[in-house]
């Protein structure tokens, strides 16, 4: 598989929540914003940083992208084709196939209940006029999702 590297500029949106996927993403290099919501209303969800892995739940169950992507600073990415996550996908035990799906489906069902709760807690904040309102809240995803995918690929190896 060839690799296809992308340029991002800091604030280029990658993708927008319900949009189809073609692809998964591997960040060389920079910063992705994980949010939700339109540009001015974003609650921010995650920043993914070099060598974490974003836009796989869409690849999993097939629906459309359930948040918005977008260069945090400028940020070289990988993508992956779809058809090369679903053979890997599809060539695993079933029990972790079925394992994948529900995990993603409750990721996807959490992601509403922050996304619904920071609200509450922003609106909250703009009726008090206090300081949370004018933070950005997040959840940073730390973990280092390529070298999680060399472990497993050294493992069937």
């Amino acid at each position: 598989m060839i690799l296809d590297r992308r340029f991002y500029a800091a604030g280029q949106r990658i993708f927008s929540e319900g949009d189809d996927a073609s692809c998964v993403y591997l960040v060389q290099r920079g910063m992705v914003r994980i949010s939700k919501g339109r540009r001015e209303e974003e609650v921010t969800l995650a920043l993914i940083g070099p060598n974490g892995l974003f836009g796989e739940m869409s690849i999993v169950d097939d629906n459309p992208r359930s948040a918005n992507a977008s260069a945090a600073e400028d940020t070289t990415l990988i993508r992956v084709p779809k058809y090369a996550m679903q053979e890997k996908i599809n060539g695993s035990d079933p029990l972790v196939r079925l394992l994948v799906r529900v995990l993603t489906r409750n990721l996807r069902a959490t992601t509403e209940q922050v996304t619904r709760l920071a609200r509450e807690l922003k609106d909250e904040g703009d009726a008090t006029g206090g300081k949370a309102a004018k933070e950005d809240r997040f959840l940073r995803r730390r973990t280092d999702d390529a070298h999680d995918i060399e472990e497993m690929e050294a493992e069937k190896g």
